[in-house]
C-alpha cells in the first residue's frame, strides 16, 4: 500500500461518480484506505461541508499512509481547501472552475442562488474564491485537469458543458500542473488522462 485514496464529487452528485476511477485505479495498483466524501450542496452550508470533510481526511490519513485528493467540479474547489495539510501528497482536481461561476444571465442567477444556496459563495468574487486565490499551494503539489470539449447553449463562450473553460483557467494554484483533457465535464471521469494522474499520485 502506497497511499490514501480521498475522493470528492462534484455539486448534485455522488460517490457513484468515481465507480469506473476507482476499478480502474485498483485493478493496477495497491491502495490504503479510499473514502468518497458525499456532502448535499442544496441543503449543507459551504462552512459545514469544509469541516466535516477535514474531519474524514484526518479520519482516512490515521493509518500513517499520505493522502491523494480527488475532486471533480465543486469537489475540486473543496480539495483545494484540505491540499496543504500535512498527511496530503497530492491534489488532483477535475473540471473545477477555479476562476469561479459566472452566471450567464440574472434569471439563472436567482434561481440557482434560490435552489442551491452555496451557489453564491462560487462567484468570482465571492469570498470564498478570493480565499481559494489568496491561499500558499507551494507545500503540497496540484494537478488541474481541465475538461475542454462540451457544449451548452446556456453559456455563450467555449465550454466542457456545465462550466466555461475559461473558469476553469483563469486562475490555478502558482506551479500547478495543468493538463487539458478533450473530454466534456462528465466524461472526464472516465478519461486515460485523470487514470493515468492519479496512478502517478498513488507510487
Amino acid at each position: 500500500m502506497n497511499k490514501n485514496l480521498f475522493l470528492i464529487h462534484g455539486a448534485w452528485c455522488s460517490r457513484y461518480s468515481f465507480n469506473y476511477i476507482v476499478k480502474k485505479v485498483l485493478d493496477d495498483n495497491s491502495v490504503g484506505n479510499i473514502k468518497c466524501f458525499e456532502y448535499d450542496c442544496q441543503t449543507e452550508c459551504l462552512n459545514d461541508i469544509i469541516s466535516r470533510a477535514k474531519i474524514e481526511l484526518l479520519d482516512i490519513s490515521k493509518n500513517g499512509l499520505q493522502t491523494v485528493i480527488v475532486g471533480h467540479s465543486l469537489g475540486g474547489l473543496l480539495a483545494l481547501t484540505l491540499s496543504q495539510k500535512r498527511h496530503v501528497h497530492k491534489t488532483i482536481t477535475l473540471a473545477s472552475p477555479m476562476g469561479g461561476i459566472e452566471s450567464v444571465n440574472w434569471f439563472v442567477h436567482y434561481y440557482m442562488t434560490y435552489t442551491t444556496p452555496i451557489f453564491k459563495h462560487l462567484t468570482p468574487s465571492s469570498k470564498f474564491i478570493r480565499f481559494l486565490h489568496s491561499k500558499d499551494y507551494s507545500r503540497n503539489p496540484v494537478d488541474c485537469l481541465i475538461a475542454c470539449d462540451g457544449h451548452n447553449p446556456m453559456i455563450a463562450e467555449p465550454s466542457d458543458g456545465v462550466v466555461s473553460i475559461k473558469s476553469q483557467l483563469t486562475w490555478n494554484p502558482p506551479d500547478a500542473t495543468i493538463i487539458k483533457v478533450g473530454r466534456n465535464h462528465s466524461e472526464i471521469l472516465q478519461s486515460p488522462e485523470v487514470i493515468l494522474a492519479i496512478e502517478r499520485a498513488l507510487k
